[in-house]
């Protein structure tokens, strides 16, 4: 009676191993499809980053300006016009000068 007690228990331990390993296999297997799942999916927005950056790469010379290039080119416009100024200011000294000579000589 105690031989068939302890392999009735060793059955019943026996068969509960086996069914928790085929729950912890079952649980891994579930495991491994869902990080398969992940990785494809992280892969994949790797790529499309991948490809958004060539693009953007590739449209760079279409950008509008930069704050600095604005800022450069506005200093550059101002000293310009600074010179413009400087020029006609010389040409109106100029101009008045003449007219003092062309009234001298009329006299």
């Amino acid at each position: 009676a105690d031989l068939r007690n302890a392999r009735q228990q060793a059955r019943v331990s026996l068969t509960s191993q086996e069914e928790k390993v085929r729950e912890l296999s079952t649980a891994k297997d579930a495991d491994e499809s869902v990080w398969e799942k992940k990785l494809r999916q992280s892969e994949a927005r790797a790529e499309k980053m991948e490809q958004e950056v060539q693009r953007l790469r590739q449209t760079d010379a279409g950008r509008p300006p930069s704050v600095a290039d604005i800022e450069a080119e506005n200093l550059r416009l101002l000293e310009e016009v600074n010179e413009a100024e400087r020029l006609m200011e010389e040409a109106e000294v100029e101009e008045k000068r003449r007219r003092r000579e062309l009234q001298n000589l009329r006299s």
